[in-house]
Formats: structure tokens, sequence, C-alpha cells
């Protein structure tokens, strides 16, 4: 079964890259979406979350705050549309209340300072690794 998840139960247009992934878009095919935070609700732990959901990171992490405590690390590839406000600050405000302490990387091959890279409407991009302290 092929679905997206977000914040809710329903369905989202989902528009393909034509490799392996895509992001949410309107035009695209209507795909079946799972509230990613019921999904946890499944598990009493989880090792090691990895997200990479092409710029829908914040939106879900936000909406997972109340079950983040079953997650001991986690992984999220944050994307940010060119066009909207930077959700970066609030995701790691999240990430903290939630106990993370966390590292970031950016390893994008070009300089922001010499050269803007826009990339399938996104012009920002982080690694965020999440790790909970020795002990907690």
């Amino acid at each position: 079964m092929l679905f997206r998840s977000w914040t809710e139960n329903g369905t989202i247009p989902f528009i393909a890259d034509g490799a392996l992934g895509g992001k949410i878009g309107t035009g695209g095919k209507d795909l079946k979406a799972v509230r990613f935070a019921d999904e946890l609700l499944k598990f009493r732990k989880v090792d090691l979350l990895l997200m990479d959901i092409e710029g829908a990171e914040s939106l879900v992490i936000f909406d997972c705050a109340g079950v983040l405590d079953r997650v001991d690390a986690l992984f999220v590839e944050w994307h940010g549309r060119e066009k909207e406000a930077q959700l970066l600050p609030e995701l790691l405000d999240q990430l903290s209340l939630a106990g993370f302490r966390y590292q970031l990387d950016n390893n994008l091959s070009v300089s922001t300072f010499t050269e803007r890279l826009i990339e399938n409407g996104f012009d920002a991009m982080a690694g965020i690794y999440a790790t909970r302290p020795a002990g907690k």
C-alpha cells in the first residue's frame, strides 16, 4: 500500500519527481495519507526514526509533539520552501522540548553566499541528527 505521512488521515495530492520521491502539490495524484502521530502510537519504543518527507517535516513533527517521547533517535532531512516561512527554529525548539539534543548538517555542494541553489522549489535544506542525552 502506498501512503504518505501527514498530520491527518485522508488524501493529499502528490507529484512524483520521476525518480524515487516527489512532493505534495496541486495537480498531483491523490494518495492515501495517514496521520503519522497515530502510527507512532502503535509502538511503545522507536529506536531510530528517519524522516525525509520533502517539506512536510516541520508540520508532521509539530503534530507528533505528544508522542516523540517514544523515539530514542531521529534523523530529519528538513526542507525549506523558497516562498514560505522557514520553520527550522520552531522545529528545533520542538525537538528540544521533547528532550532531544541535535546536530545540524548542510551537505549542499555550493556556497550559498556565492551561488543560490533552488531545487524543486526548496531553497534550504538541513540534516538534523537528534538523540537523547546519555542516561535519559
